[in-house]
């Protein structure tokens, strides 16, 4: 019987720049939604604060994207054996919640009830941060040995992403709490703040990205999938 095999090959230098490609763009448009349009329609669409648009769909994209890497990761370090196969796994599990995250908006939904729980102002004023850096500190030291036994290069992309992702994330929803509790959310300053936000968790992730996929091509140089019907 004939095989016919499809081969697909993977650019790992031309995906990053087209993510960070995508990335600037969506920025320009939110900022021209923002700053020059003034069309609420138009804004939405591309207003990197907002839900169920444009830029939430491409971040869910993106964080589906680095979840399934990572399963692959996952089951070819456990057909190797590899007692660091479990943590790949882990990361793809966190990673697919994150992704559900973007577009069913979970932590959002948090926020009020802790509001009201803690009376929170100031810098925890955007309360879903109380369990993000519970979140953090658990699962970083958690990680931390694997962290550590990762190869140099795959070790350095990685911290460079925690740092833009949780900056991003953690660290201007901290201040934007903070801004947001004290001088409200409609204005140019709130608005720079969340377009930083969005950003650095976006370029976060292309380079969490570009790491797998340079993990994968150093480490497997060529992943073949067999679909069938039998065993």
């Amino acid at each position: 019987m004939e095989k016919n095999n499809l081969i697909i090959t993977l650019k790992v230098r031309r995906i990053f720049f087209c993510l960070i490609l995508i990335i600037v763009l969506l920025v320009l448009l939110n900022l021209i939604g923002g700053m020059l349009v003034r069309n609420p329609i138009f804004l939405h669409k591309f207003h990197l604060d907002h839900e169920q648009n444009i830029p939430t769909y491409f971040s869910s994209l993106i964080l589906l994207f680095s979840a399934g890497l990572l399963g692959i990761i996952a089951a070819l370090e456990r057909k190797k054996k590899k007692a660091n196969s479990s943590y790949w796994a882990w990361l793809a599990f966190i990673f697919l919640f994150f992704s559900l995250d973007e577009t069913a908006v979970l932590h959002e939904e948090m926020i009020i009830p802790l509001r009201e729980a803690l009376c929170a102002t100031g810098i925890f004023y955007f309360t879903w941060v109380i369990p993000g850096i519970i979140f953090i500190l658990f699962f970083g030291i958690l990680f931390l040995r694997f962290f550590l036994q990762l190869p140099r290069e795959t070790k350095f992309l990685f911290k460079i992403s925690a740092i833009l992702y949780i900056g991003g994330a953690l660290g201007c929803d901290l201040f934007g709490g903070w801004f947001s509790f004290s001088f409200g959310e409609k204005n140019l300053i709130y608005f720079v703040i969340t377009t930083i936000e969005e950003t650095l968790e976006m370029t976060g992730v292309a380079v969490f990205i570009y790491a797998l996929l340079r993990y994968l091509c150093v480490n497997f140089k060529e992943v073949t999938f067999l679909i069938r019907d039998t065993e």
